[in-house]
């Protein structure tokens, strides 16, 4: 280990012709970990894990399921819970549903609860076991819709499943038709879930996030009701849910994942932000626990699209992005640089 000056690819149980692209990887402890996303094929399954600190994979449980995994996030109280929010399809026994896939043996096996809200649930944060919440939504049918051959990681990323590449849909600008944006919180481990935000107000929730039982964010993105222009949001709550807030508005921009550390003063919102021919990775940080978003300087990021977020320390957060070619990549921020 050397604090990731380098990288390698490790071992998959999955062969990359066929298709598996991942979306999020997370660890319980510092042996078991957890990846999941998007299953290209009917046979393809979208999640694996580890209990050697990453140096070999196995497959799931869910091995009947063609799977569409957002995002996979451990909780922070307990060494042993993993847990996948997306959308998964049984081969076996005709069913389906999306909300969260919940192991409480580090990824061997799993639990799925659907959320009940007839929408795509998307990203997911547990404050601890029995607390969760599940944030998500739906956008505007386009010509990518039911088109054979490609998936939505966002009505902004398009995934080319005959390649596994991500392309970039251009942000609309139209009405708020056919969005809705929802948020649900669960008290009993998932089990049951009761929606805090519905609104069909131009906009759908991507990533969700806690500090604690009350204080969570959550970023969406969609279309400015007021202007019919493209844009971002940060949402928060300071009482569980109860009520949001809009603490920052991204016009032009796209927001994916948003995270903070324990003590909830600082965080970070990640996505991109569109100019009138191209891109650039979008990076908000705050450290007064999102009162004020200071956008970081990314001119250098043209044609990159980030996607995810881990905050390590104070000093070191990396992220993941996808480029205007569809390559992937892996973003390091040290601020002493």
């Amino acid at each position: 280990m050397d604090g990731g000056k380098t990288w390698h690819d490790v071992a998959t149980p999955f062969d990359p012709a066929l298709g598996m692209m991942f979306m999020s990887v997370k660890f319980a402890n510092e042996l078991d970990g957890l990846a999941a996303g998007l299953g290209m094929l009917d046979e393809m399954v979208g999640s694996c894990y580890t209990a050697d600190g990453g140096s070999t994979w196995q497959t799931t449980d869910d091995y009947n399921l063609v799977s569409d995994y957002q995002d996979v996030e451990a909780v922070w109280t307990n060494t042993q819970t993993l847990i996948m929010c997306g959308g998964w399809t049984d081969l076996v026994f005709p069913k389906s549903g999306t909300g969260v896939a919940i192991s409480q043996n580090a990824g061997r096996d799993f639990i799925y609860r659907d959320w009940g809200m007839d929408t795509l649930a998307r990203y997911t944060w547990f404050p601890n076991v029995n607390v969760g919440f599940i944030a998500g939504g739906e956008w505007p049918e386009d010509n990518y819709t039911n088109a054979v051959g490609f998936r939505r990681a966002s009505q902004r990323i398009v995934v080319d499943r005959s390649r596994a590449a991500a392309l970039f849909a251009a942000p609309p600008e139209a009405g708020i038709e056919g969005y809705r944006g929802v948020i649900a919180k669960s008290i009993d481990g998932g089990a049951t879930w009761k929606a805090v935000f519905d609104e069909s107000s131009g906009l759908y929730f991507n990533g969700i996030t806690c500090a604690d039982m009350k204080s969570c964010w959550a970023v969406a993105e969609g279309v400015n009701a007021s202007t019919g222009l493209p844009g971002a949001w940060v949402y928060h709550t300071a009482d569980a849910g109860a009520t949001w807030t809009v603490q920052k508005h991204v016009p032009m921009g796209s927001l994916i994942q948003v995270k903070f550390f324990p003590e909830g003063d600082e965080g970070w919102a990640v996505g991109a932000i569109y100019t009138a021919d191209t891109f650039y990775a979008l990076f908000l940080h705050s450290i007064d626990a999102g009162q004020t978003w200071n956008e970081v300087e990314t001119s250098e990021l043209e044609g990159y699209y980030a996607n995810d977020i881990t905050l390590l320390d104070r000093e070191h957060a990396y992220a993941t992005a996808f480029t205007r070619t569809g390559v992937s990549a892996v973003l390091q921020y040290v601020p002493t640089w």
